[in-house]
């Protein structure tokens, strides 16, 4: 039996955060790439390889904002021609191969 005073309780344990709230708060969700020019590794936020120099993403001709896969510019609306992403050159839609470079799409 426990004599006298205030029964003692145990501190609690931290609570362990889920590595989505770590990531989002930190900003490591930055999803790590290669160029594909060289194959430095380089994360979704970079604009530029720092190692050679290529572009990561395609740029709106008419406004200049980043655009995906989208075939319409989001901020202008601007109809988006695809490119081979390592020499540049305009690709059309039929094309496996680019007539450029070579590179497989």
């Amino acid at each position: 039996m426990f004599s006298g005073g205030t029964i003692p309780t145990p501190e609690p344990e931290p609570e362990l955060e889920d590595e989505e709230e770590d990531e989002e708060e930190t900003g490591l969700d930055d999803e790590i790439n290669e160029c594909p020019v060289c194959g430095t590794s380089v994360t979704s936020d970079q604009q530029f390889c720092d190692a050679c120099g290529t572009a990561l993403f395609r740029q709106c001709p008419v406004c200049g904002r980043g655009v995906t896969d989208k075939p319409y510019c989001p901020e202008c609306g601007t109809a988006i021609q695809k490119e081979c992403d390592v020499c540049g050159v305009r690709r059309h839609s039929s094309e496996e191969f680019c007539s450029s470079c070579g590179t497989k799409f």
